[in-house]
């Protein structure tokens, strides 16, 4: 395990605690929404350098610890 690894698991933990109520005021700012949904029409439409790709990686590895734990509640 690395620590990004060790990262995402205690970040997925710290999610699982939080009350309802505040989990689902979550929200990324304008900016960060607006750079994941940009990635992501690029890597469909032009291709992502390694570092964009990178960036998509862990943009989606968060929005898939997120929208695992908005399913346990």
């Amino acid at each position: 395990m690395n620590d990004l690894d060790t990262i995402y698991g205690e970040l997925a933990e710290i999610l699982q605690k939080m009350p309802r109520k505040a989990f689902q005021k979550l929200r990324a700012s304008t900016v960060t929404h607006t750079r994941f949904e940009s990635l992501k029409r690029k890597s469909l439409d032009q291709g992502l350098t390694v570092e964009e790709q990178e960036e998509l990686i862990h943009f989606e590895v968060l929005d898939r610890l997120l929208q695992a734990t908005a399913e346990r509640y």
